[in-house]
């Protein structure tokens, strides 16, 4: 994976200030995908396979990766083919569910049916609904042959819930093994992660629907400073004192938290298994919802 992402950054092992040289060499990765798909579709992949580890030396980008990914399967060899798909993840390929599909299916044919049934939520969670498809595809038949298969498929299927922000704004639990942790997202387009941990603090960020997916991007992180004596706790240390310190600038990328279709078991109140969130509509929103607010003493790192 690690040489893949480098190759994404720096096609041909050039800078990208060499625009010209990156121009070259991404062609070249196009073109070499384009003759690999053409071997693909003609069902000759070995030589697809050679086609595209060939493009991968010159430029990997998530497109690429899904097709490799797809011949590898053919061969078939599976392992490589589900360490490829992962790698399209990584690049960001368009179509998440796609490959998740692709995964259970790989996952089914090794029988291998936890991570098959795994990857096919994920799939179905991100947009995949060709269950006729599901319901005849070879490559399900050991999925489809699980005495819980009807019921898994059945409870994969999205809820008629229309996804709205009026509709998710409340407070979201995560069970844990320990302690819970949540996230209350607040009328205001801000949204406060925090738990009932040992040092009082929370980051917070912006949160947007996209797609229907509930996606956050993170902008700061504040926590109180500990000092003094420390007594270890079951998760972490307790300080004799805590000090109030400036929040951190967080500089992460929007990441999609929750997928449409398991928004819409959340927000119906369908809970799956002890594990699985609940939320809480209507909620006494916390002053740091306001996109303004900055703490001042120590009582402004609690969320309440």
């Amino acid at each position: 994976m690690g040489w893949a992402i480098y190759i994404n950054r720096n096609p041909g092992g050039l800078q990208w200030s060499d625009f010209k040289g990156v121009e070259r060499q991404q062609a070249m990765a196009y073109a070499l995908n384009s003759e690999g798909l053409q071997l693909y579709h003609a069902k000759n992949d070995a030589y697809a396979i050679k086609k595209f580890e060939e493009a991968i030396e010159h430029y990997a980008y998530g497109e690429l990766y899904f097709n490799y990914c797809n011949s590898l399967s053919n061969v078939p060899r599976l392992e490589d083919a589900i360490a490829a798909y992962k790698i399209a993840l990584q690049l960001s390929y368009d179509h998440a569910e796609l490959i998740y599909y692709n995964l259970a299916c790989a996952y089914s044919r090794m029988k291998l049916a936890k991570e098959g049934f795994e990857n096919l939520a994920l799939a179905i969670n991100r947009g995949y609904n060709a269950y006729q498809y599901i319901e005849s595809d070879p490559d399900m038949q050991f999925l489809r042959s699980q005495s819980n298969w009807r019921l898994e498929i059945e409870s994969l299927k999205p809820e008629n819930i229309e996804i709205n922000e009026k509709a998710v704004t409340g407070k979201i639990t995560f069970p844990t093994e320990r302690s819970p942790y949540f996230t209350v997202l607040c009328s205001t387009g801000i949204y406060i992660n925090y738990s009932q941990g040992c040092t009082p603090g929370y980051s917070r960020g912006t949160w947007s629907l996209h797609n229907s997916d509930l996606m956050l991007t993170p902008t700061e992180s504040c926590y109180a400073k500990g000092s003094g004596r420390s007594m270890a706790a079951a998760t972490c240390s307790i300080f004799e004192k805590y000090e109030i310190q400036p929040c951190e600038v967080s500089t992460g990328k929007p990441e999609v938290t929750l997928e449409k279709n398991a928004l819409q078991r959340l927000v119906k109140g369908t809970k799956k298994d002890m594990w699985a969130p609940e939320f809480a509509a209507g909620v006494i929103e916390p002053k740091q919802c306001n996109p303004n607010f900055q703490p001042g003493s120590l009582a402004d790192f609690t969320v309440q």
